[in-house]
């Protein structure tokens, strides 16, 4: 085959591409317009705000610093449950996908661990969740990393914070 017929083949192959209207559309406008809606739509990821849902049982100083920390996280909105109700009940009955609870005793607990040193001594927040949910896992290893950072600046001693 010579050069010369190679390219008359390649011009004729362009030219009844460009003639067929829809080939053109899917083959350039329509993965153009693809990128543009999903760059569109998930292009403010990093701004995610995350709802959890927060009951306190203990009541003291202590669990509300610990409260205090997690709303100073920009992406965290914090949003309180009242003590006197059963969470697992709200949960189902609002369809919230979390609640995370602290538990009666965190504040005595977090006392006897700091002034005894008494690395025994540990305060398990429970989360009440919906397994369903395809955001939960999400949630929940976000609080696992700030309940990490927590104990890690607990002078680097065993957990306090843990799940049961």
């Amino acid at each position: 085959m010579s050069p010369r017929i190679i390219g008359a083949n390649l011009i004729v192959s362009i030219k009844s591409f460009y003639r067929e209207k829809t080939a053109v559309f899917f083959r350039v406008a329509f993965p153009v317009l693809l990128i543009l809606v999903f760059g569109t739509i998930f292009m403010n990821q990093d701004n995610v705000r995350y709802d959890f849902y927060m009951q306190d049982l203990d009541q003291t100083d202590s669990s509300a610093e610990l409260i205090k920390n997690l709303g100073s996280n920009e992406n965290f909105k914090i949003i309180m449950v009242d003590p006197n109700i059963n969470a697992a009940q709200h949960a189902r009955k609002s369809k919230i996908n979390l609640i995370v609870v602290i538990p009666k005793g965190y504040e005595s607990s977090l006392i006897q661990r700091m002034t005894l040193e008494d690395l025994s001594v540990s305060a398990a927040i429970t989360y009440i969740y919906d397994p369903s949910s395809t955001s939960v896992e999400t949630k929940m290893e976000i609080l696992n990393a700030v309940f990490a950072e927590i104990n890690q600046s607990m002078s680097g001693k065993p957990t306090f914070i843990s799940r049961p």
